[in-house]
């Protein structure tokens, strides 16, 4: 299967479950494996677009691990509560959107000031693939002026 930006190299529909753990709420699958170029290595802010609609926005060190890492390669150990349940999320959404023929589009803004950009963004367009309002941010505590430092 390909889409514009990810191409879908394979189907897993099987993880080695293990019966002392419990799967998290998105850990059965089915999952793909997909990657995005490896070169794009920003902090950034991205938005996960289907057929022109936002419907995850997150935040990132490094877009291309977080992508080919994290999302488009299903660690089997984020299958399981206290894993990373929204890769298992992601990928699983951008699989069911590409096997419908959807047009999946990835944007990113290179900023340092993910946090607040991310929150924002979430606030504003509320994607139904984000569960939480992003990450909290703290602002700067501001100096008052006085004689002694203006």
């Amino acid at each position: 299967m390909k889409n514009r930006l990810f191409t879908v190299e394979s189907i897993i529909r099987n993880i080695n479950y293990n019966k002392d753990k419990r799967l998290n709420k998105y850990g059965k699958g089915p999952f793909c494996k997909f990657k995005i170029p490896d070169n794009i290595n920003r902090a950034a802010v991205y938005i996960i677009k289907v057929n022109g609609k936002v419907k995850y926005v997150g935040e990132c060190e490094d877009l291309s691990h977080r992508f080919n890492s994290g999302y488009g390669q299903i660690s089997p150990r984020n299958c399981f509560i206290g894993g990373q349940p929204t890769n298992c999320k992601i990928n699983s959404n951008i699989l069911k959107e590409i096997k419908k023929g959807a047009k999946v589009q990835l944007y990113f803004y290179e900023t340092e000031e993910r946090f607040l950009l991310e929150k924002e963004l979430i606030n504003k367009y509320k994607p139904e693939w984000n569960g939480t309002s992003g990450k909290v941010v703290r602002k700067s505590k501001r100096v008052k002026k006085n004689k002694y430092n203006t």
